[in-house]
C-alpha cells in the first residue's frame, strides 16, 4: 500500500493540472461565433422600371470569415471581388414589383480583439483619402499625441470618436475624404476609419483601414 501511495499522489497532481488547463480554455477561448445573416431588398412601382442595384458584403479577412453567400431574385447578377469588400451587382433590368434577398454566414470573434497585421511602410504614408501629410491634420494629431505608443493611439481613438458626429438624412453622398470630415466633423463609420488612420500615420504610429462587421451581443441576429 505504501509504495502505492506515492502513484496515486502523482496521478492526483497530474488529473488536476489536466482539469486546470481545460477550465482556462473554457473560460477564456470562446470560439468564434456564426451569424446568419439575410438582407432583402424589395422594389415596387406603379410601372415597369430600370433598375441596378449594388450591395456592398463583408469578405473573408484575418478577422472574420464569410461563407453561403447567396442571392435569390433578380435575372442578371454577378459579384465583383474588392481588395476589401465583395460587391453583389444586379445589372440593370425592366422590372416592376421584384425582391432581392441576399443571405451569408458570418464567423466573428467574440470579446475584446487584437488583429496583429504586420505594419509595411504603406501603412505610413499618406494615399487617396488619407491626408497623413496634410499640415493641418499633422498639427492636430501632434498636439493630442507625442509619441508612438499604445496610449498615443488611444488618445488619437478618443479624439476621433468624439470629433465626428454621424451624418443626419441621405448617407450615400457622405464624405469618404479623412481632411474632409474633420474640418466638417460629420461622418459616417468608413471616414471614422479613415480620420483615424490618418492621424496615426501622422503621428508616425502605423495604421490601415479595414472593413468587416462587429456585432454587438444584444442585436437580435439569428445565432445558431
Amino acid at each position: 500500500m505504501k509504495k502505492l501511495l506515492p502513484n496515486r499522489f502523482l496521478r492526483g497532481i497530474i488529473y488536476g493540472v489536466i482539469l486546470a488547463i481545460m477550465g482556462y480554455f473554457m473560460l477564456y477561448i470562446d470560439p468564434p461565433t456564426k451569424y446568419e445573416i439575410t438582407e432583402q431588398y424589395t422594389i415596387k412601382a406603379q410601372e415597369k422600371l430600370m433598375i441596378a442595384l449594388a450591395i456592398l458584403v463583408p469578405k473573408t479577412m484575418d478577422y472574420q470569415q464569410i461563407s453561403n453567400l447567396k442571392i435569390e431574385g433578380g435575372k442578371k447578377v454577378f459579384i465583383q471581388d474588392t481588395a476589401r469588400l465583395q460587391v453583389v451587382i444586379v445589372e440593370p433590368q425592366e422590372v416592376k414589383d421584384t425582391i432581392i434577398i441576399l443571405t451569408y454566414d458570418v464567423y466573428l470573434p467574440k470579446g475584446a480583439i487584437s488583429w496583429h497585421g504586420i505594419p509595411t511602410l504603406n501603412d505610413l504614408s499618406p494615399q487617396q483619402f488619407i491626408e497623413s501629410d496634410n499640415t493641418e491634420l499633422i498639427t492636430k494629431s501632434r498636439s493630442i499625441a507625442s509619441g508612438q505608443t499604445t496610449e498615443d493611439a488611444r488618445k488619437l481613438y478618443d479624439f476621433v470618436s468624439t470629433w465626428l458626429k454621424w451624418p443626419s438624412g441621405d448617407r450615400i453622398n457622405a464624405t469618404t475624404s479623412a481632411l474632409i470630415a474633420y474640418q466638417k466633423k460629420v461622418g459616417g463609420c468608413n471616414d471614422f476609419a479613415q480620420l483615424l488612420t490618418a492621424m496615426l500615420r501622422a503621428n508616425g504610429i502605423p495604421a490601415r483601414s479595414i472593413s468587416g462587421l462587429a456585432l454587438p451581443q444584444l442585436v437580435n441576429f439569428k445565432n445558431p
